[in-house]
């Protein structure tokens, strides 16, 4: 039968060529839709039906859009808007008790591909042990290599390279510098805060973004050997290292502290405008806004060619390549650290290792600046304010601080890395629960291989393995597999610091905050040591609660804070959103 078609398409080429377009448009999603569908019905896995694939840029661009997702949580179907939530990085937390109803192997099928949710244990052990049959999809992370390639964005030899340099630098001599500097932090935020011993409760209506700044200065410290305080007045006593002063330098329009900061904090919108997400017919020039954020990232790209160029030269005068970095780089700054392993392992190779290139040094220092800076600073704030919800929890911690602590010297800062940090375990039960509940990190992406793979799931899942014969993304997901009662008890959905005593270890795959595997996060005790020092020095003497609003009971206000904490939403990490007015008060 003919297709008729008005003559206002037909007569004019325009309105034709766009109808055309359309219309093969949606003829190809149509097949492109069943033939996944095809191959998902031959996994045998459950699956859902989406019309577009997760990674196209539409789509994420509309899903994280705030007043989206508040719409979205006013559906009152609870099936449709798990469905919804399931979908996009930005809300997938809020999907994570779904994994009951659907299962945790289920695939979504989109005309443009298909993607594997995995919050089976075994399953996520299984592929996150076999880095060759399921690598990384460096390829989503392109926006990452704004400051040059980096270790993130790398697989097979080149991830090799990247690692071979980069993990010395994670080790006890490092995180010593952690504990120290973390320690000094912990007072900084206090004094602060103004929170004194005779001080009566004291209000802080600026946690979130204070423990974004902890962080930072840790990063910084730690990362660059440049400190910085709350306090300007502090700062001004210390020497003045490089790379430090109050004003920029010549032909530079911002400090090295004032890029880092902006860039830190404006981190998604930075990686957004820098790192190639914006279309090139984007008219950029016309921002304003952009026009700053090319600045900074031109003077913090060169702060850091600067100061890696800076360690060259040292290694250059150096005649044991090998002793020098071990004795005089250490003491300064991982990245000086970075320069002196990439440059000696070079030379102990006679050449076969090439040494990272500045623009590969670049990108390895601002993923582990991101990294670390992100995760530990929103795990900081989620962990205050439950403990403001969950005053039990609180209490327990509290006690098991002081009894962690009493034979310990009052001033906290006489505390040394080697004969305190193993004795504090209740911090690290309260960042393990963390961690385990509000997924700062709800996802862990993998491919499969291009000739396909198999899986051997859980057998509550399938009674044996799993063939997936095309190839096509994995999402590893922490907010499905935090909350299976098979491996966490039947309170998963429950926050309770308490199921990590007693040495309480999770199936493995079943706890994935920071990844797995060969390609686990190296800087997984780093963030820890932090959070342990500045998390128990607070909690130690102060009691955090919830400020309440005029006219709200103390339960009325915790279940607000509580329905906040249930509403969080990623852009790199998991986060509340907004700032949460506290108490702090004196411990009896």
């Amino acid at each position: 039968m003919a297709l008729n078609l008005p003559d206002a398409v037909t007569n004019h080429p325009y309105l034709f060529a766009v109808f055309t377009a359309v219309t093969g448009y949606a003829i190809s999603c149509i097949f492109g839709l069943a033939r996944n569908i095809l191959i998902a019905r031959s996994t045998g896995l459950p699956y859902l039906i989406y019309p577009i694939h997760e990674r196209n840029m539409i789509y994420g661009i509309i899903t994280a859009i705030p007043a989206v997702q508040k719409w979205v949580d006013t559906w009152k179907n609870e099936e449709w808007r798990d469905w919804w939530n399931a979908g996009p990085y930005p809300t997938k937390w809020k999907a994570r008790k779904a994994y009951a109803r659907w299962g945790t192997m289920y695939l979504r099928v989109a005309p443009g591909g298909i993607v594997l949710e995995c919050a089976d244990a075994k399953a996520i052990d299984e592929i996150m042990s076999h880095r060759e049959r399921f690598p990384k999809p460096w390829w989503t992370y392109t926006m990452l290599m704004m400051y040059g390639p980096n270790i993130v964005v790398s697989e097979g030899q080149e991830w090799l390279r990247h690692r071979r340099v980069a993990n010395p630098v994670f080790n006890e001599r490092s995180n010593k510098m952690v504990w120290e500097v973390s320690v000094e932090q912990a007072h900084d935020i206090l004094a602060h805060w103004k929170l004194k011993s005779d001080n009566p409760p004291t209000a802080v209506n600026t946690m979130a973004h204070d423990f974004m700044s902890v962080a930072l200065h840790v990063i910084s410290a730690i990362g660059f050997g440049i400190p910085m305080f709350f306090s300007e007045d502090k700062t001004a006593t210390l020497p003045r290292p490089p790379f430090t002063n109050r004003q920029p330098d010549p032909g530079y329009d911002f400090t090295f502290a004032q890029a880092l900061n902006f860039i830190s904090f404006n981190i998604t919108i930075h990686a957004a405008m820098m790192g190639g997400m914006l279309p090139v017919w984007f008219p950029k020039s016309l921002l304003a806004v952009y026009q700053k954020h090319k600045a900074i990232h031109h003077d913090f790209s060169r702060y850091l060619t600067k100061m890696i160029g800076d360690a060259q030269e040292a290694m250059k005068d150096s005649t044991e390549i090998r002793a020098t970095a071990a004795k005089e780089y250490m003491s300064h700054n991982l990245l000086s650290v970075m320069v002196a392993n990439s440059v000696s392992q070079a030379a102990e190779s006679n050449g076969k290792n090439k040494p990272l290139s500045p623009e590969e040094l670049k990108g390895d220092v601002f993923v582990f600046m991101l990294a670390g800076h992100e995760t530990t600073a929103q795990a900081l704030n989620y962990a205050f304010l439950a403990m403001a919800v969950e005053e039990e929890a609180q209490d327990w911690i509290a006690e098991v601080i002081h009894e962690e602590t009493k034979d310990l010297p009052a001033d906290s800062r006489n505390w040394t890395y080697e004969e305190v940090y193993e004795k504090l375990n209740a911090a690290k039960y309260l960042m393990n629960e963390t961690l385990r509940y509000f997924c700062v990190v709800s996802v862990v992406p993998k491919h499969t291989s291009f000739s396909g793979c198999t899986i051997t799931p859980s057998s509550t899942v399938s009674p044996g393995p799993i063939h997936i014969s095309e190839p096509m993304n994995i999402n590893l997901v922490a907010s499905g597999a935090h909350f299976d009662p098979r491996s966490w008890g039947s309170d998963a959905a429950t926050f309770n610091p308490k199921r990590w005593d007693n040495d309480f270890q999770p199936p493995k795959g079943a706890f994935i905050p920071f990844s797995g595997g060969v390609r686990a996060c190296l800087g997984k005790k780093f963030s820890t040591v932090e959070f342990t020092a500045i998390a128990t020095i607070i909690l130690k003497d102060w009691k955090i609660s919830v400020k309440q609003k005029e006219g709200e009971t103390k339960e009325q206000a915790k279940r607000r804070v509580w329905k906040l904490l249930e509403a969080s939403h990623a852009e790199i990490t998991n986060n509340v959103g907004e700032e949460v007015e506290v108490v702090f008060e004196r411990r009896k």
